[in-house]
């Protein structure tokens, strides 16, 4: 069973966001036949607000999951939500505070979270998450479709990292 969950992990990680959460929706429940429809809206958006924004929905969803799992991390019920927040954060991985590309994320990041992540605790959490993109390779976890130990690890410390960081939300 890991090296299946690892398997699907490396695949919905090698494409994008969009294209992960309809292969895995349809893989863990969607019906055969769903059909999907993406709508494009021209906006000013950068794209650091979008990737913040993205990390927001899924720090929520992580953080509804965990406290709807007893306050317990469970990688398998997370992990639409952890390949969309490891896909959003290489951009925010190297940026200054007060660099443009910072703050449009942090303007993402409270609006994607709805209200989990507050302007006064939004530099910890990109910190922590600053932190997680530094340690995540996600070339590393393509090319380890072969090694699932690699992957289980990778993915477990990604977990833990993002358990630490929940405990901001309280």
């Amino acid at each position: 069973m890991k090296k299946i969950i690892a398997i699907l992990a490396v695949a919905a990680l090698s494409c994008s966001a969009i294209q992960a959460q309809s292969f895995l929706s349809k893989l863990f429940g969607g019906s055969k036949n769903t059909t999907t429809t993406t709508t494009t809206t021209t906006t000013q958006v950068s794209q650091a607000q979008q990737q913040g924004q993205s990390s927001g929905k899924a720090l929520k969803a992580i953080y509804d999951q965990y406290i709807a799992d007893g306050k317990k991390f469970e990688i398998k019920n997370n992990l639409l939500s952890l390949l969309t927040l490891s896909s959003s954060l290489q951009g925010i991985k190297d940026q200054a505070k007060g660099s443009g590309f910072y703050t449009d994320f942090g303007k993402g990041l409270l609006l994607g979270s709805t209200g989990l992540v507050k302007e006064e605790t939004q530099d910890n959490v990109i910190s922590g998450l600053q932190t997680i993109a530094s340690q995540l390779n996600t070339s590393e976890l393509q090319q380890a479709a072969a090694t699932t130990s690699s992957v289980i690890s990778n993915g477990s410390q990604l977990a833990s990292s993002v358990t630490s960081l929940l405990g901001l939300f309280k």
